[in-house]
């Protein structure tokens, strides 16, 4: 990589990525200040993030790792989710001068623009051939895993601008061997981890199979003192980046408070359909195609969809007798990228497939697998048994050994995010199919017509404007408001529970100011999940009791959330001497549903507008 002034081309390129940007994320820049793209999920929990860390430093004065006024009273160590500390650096001082809504839609952005970009100066360096750099800057920026995960408000996993660079610096190495390509090398790496740790092994692995690929033969190229030193500058600038980020997260890992279960991670295979399915967030097709997730579980992690016309480009770069060692390298990530979004066992349309065999099959299968998973792996797992099916077998793939054998491996629970790492070679294989049939158009005229035409077709293919999940304004509820105002100790419950464990339920809480019992993200503290049964039981004597050991002085009870249980709920608070009823708040709503919203399962809570009770506890209020 040069590192310099860019050209005047290149500078046009990326300015066509900026203006992309605006049109393929539209209405974000029409509420740039107040509004977040997606129904109110985890966005709002990444809002709270930008916020918590702007207090914590400039307001506070103290460590941001820690937070004690979430799932108070124990508090709340950070490095339990995705910190994305990438995104919270570069998104700093926007936070500081306008804001955590300004800055959330600022990166969100910036995602796009350098996701395109990043791939469209990769393909460049590979085949000199502009237009083709662009076709594939479009097909990885809005490649349906990065649109799919915007709508679920995933800043984290939108970090994805760092691939591109990351493997552009990595082929500058192989072919330079010189030291400040590998550096950024080691940059790039640890920006990448850094927004989100599944991207530290998963890119991490893919960087290494493209290594093996490209510098064949091994012994020449590879094994060499130059090439153990370009690797030590790699994993030096990369470990003096994330140390800070790592001890935090190694010491919460070795507590076994960061694993998922299999039937947990088995959940989120990707099915083999969901990389064939046409883009289901497209405003002209894509009703006819979202019925196809009705059975899916948290829907936007299985829409990956490949461009199909990336994926016919690519079969021009692929074509027998055409192909280049490069071309391979990236078919390999392809096939590698699939094989491990499929998880753990084989799934057809959201479903784990289960072949039927006789009983002394069955039997010595289970028993095999179960040795297998409770005695050898590292990861031991009783939860193992809970796949089993009499009289029947399943599937199990590749990934399953990764996740018994594989340190770390047993913290990542969806698979299917390997969608990004197939999305990515294929939109640089399309890129690269271009470039091969631009070459044989000889006319200048004929060659950029060409060029633009299929430009234009993956932008058409990938369009979902106006953005089919909808946005939601960011602004405080009544009953935000409301406890803002009130004055003393006394921390915050909200029930039901799932209400509370939610996004938009920890960005209150950084509006009203109080401590919360609650909190949101992948991984709860081990105190808290200790009593959490309890808690889902409120209003029990017992939930109560506890709720008092706490200090809790406001609980907020939502009527609709409830459903069909809320006049027994009802009863019991009323029939309880602990709690009596200050007030009543009727929520405002906050989501403005794209068409998707309703076509899909997961959305439906996002409908959700609330009657909260307030109840002021009595008792042990601290």
């Amino acid at each position: 990589m040069q590192v310099g002034v860019l050209s005047l081309r290149s500078r046009r390129c990326l300015f066509f990525y900026v203006l992309l940007a605006l049109g393929m994320t539209y209405p974000l820049l029409a509420h740039w200040t107040h509004g977040v793209l997606g129904p109110p999920g985890d966005n709002f929990e990444y809002l709270y993030k930008l916020a918590w860390f702007k207090r914590a430093l400039f307001d506070l004065h103290a460590s941001p790792w820690f937070t004690p006024d979430v799932f108070y009273p124990q508090g709340y160590h950070v490095a339990l989710h995705e910190m994305s500390l990438t995104n919270v650096a570069l998104g700093m001082p926007l936070t500081v001068l306008w804001g955590e809504t300004v800055s959330y839609n600022a990166l969100i952005l910036l995602s796009f623009v350098l996701s395109g970009f990043g791939a469209y100066l990769l393909v460049f360096r590979l085949t000199r051939e502009r237009l083709a750099g662009l076709l594939s800057g479009v097909a990885y920026a809005y490649c349906a895993y990065r649109m799919a995960h915007l709508g679920a408000g995933h800043l984290n996993l939108l970090g994805t601008q760092w691939l591109p660079f990351l493997f552009l610096c990595l082929e500058q190495t192989l072919r330079s061997r010189k030291v400040l390509p590998a550096a950024f090398v080691g940059l790039f790496f640890a920006l990448s981890a850094l927004s989100s740790w599944y991207y530290a092994p998963m890119f991490g692995l893919f960087a290494a199979l493209y290594v093996l690929w490209r510098a064949r033969p091994w012994r020449e190229r590879l094994f060499n003192r130059r090439m153990g030193l370009l690797l030590a500058v790699v994993a030096l600038v990369a470990m003096v980046l994330m140390l800070p980020s790592i001890v935090p997260t190694v010491q919460q890992w070795s507590q076994r408070g960061m694993a998922f279960s299999l039937r947990e991670v088995d959940v989120f295979s990707a099915s083999v359909g969901d990389w064939f399915v046409p883009n289901a967030l497209h405003p002209l097709w894509g009703q006819w195609f979202a019925p196809y997730y009705a059975s899916s579980e948290d829907v936007p992690e299985h829409i990956i969809s490949l461009s199909w016309v990336a994926l016919l480009l690519a079969g021009a770069a692929l074509w027998p007798g055409q192909r280049r060692r490069a071309s391979g390298a990236w078919a390999a990530l392809l096939v590698s990228a699939v094989v491990l979004a499929l998880g753990t066992t084989l799934h057809v349309n959201g479903q784990r497939v289960y072949l039927a065999t006789p009983a002394w099959l069955e039997k010595g299968f289970t028993a095999a697998m179960g040795w297998l998973a409770n005695r050898l792996a590292l990861h031991r797992m009783p939860s193992y048994y809970e796949l089993r099916v009499a009289g029947a077998v399943y599937v199990p793939l590749p990934t399953l050994l990764c996740y018994l054998y594989l340190p770390f491996f047993d913290s990542m629970r969806v698979w299917s995010r390997f969608g990004l790492l197939a999305a990515f070679p294929v939109a640089v294989l399309g890129g690269l199919g271009t470039a091969r049939l631009l070459r044989g158009v000889k006319r200048p005229a004929l060659h950029v017509s060409l060029g633009v035409l299929l430009v234009a077709a993956v932008v058409t293919e990938l369009a979902s404007t106006p953005f089919a999940m909808g946005w939601s304004e960011v602004r405080a509820q009544p009953v935000d408001v409301w406890l803002k105002q009130q004055t003393g100790p006394g921390a915050v419950a909200v029930f039901p529970l799932w209400k509370a464990e939610h996004g938009a339920a920890l960005y209150a809480s950084a509006v009203h100011g109080k401590p919360v019992v609650y909190g949101y993200g992948a991984f709860f503290p081990r105190s808290y999940r200790q009593v959490r049964p309890t808690l889902w039981d409120f209003p029990t004597a017992q939930s109560i009791a506890l709720l008092q050991s706490w200090g809790v002085r406001y609980v907020l009870v939502g009527e609709q959330s409830y459903g069909t249980d809320w006049p027994s709920v009802q009863q019991r608070l009323t029939q309880s001497a602990a709690l009596s009823l200050v007030g009543t708040f009727d929520e405002e709503p906050l989501y403005h549903a794209g068409w998707l919203a309703a076509a899909l399962p997961d959305f439906g809570r996002a409908f959700i507008v609330d009657r909260v009770y307030v109840y002021q506890l009595q008792g042990d209020a601290r």
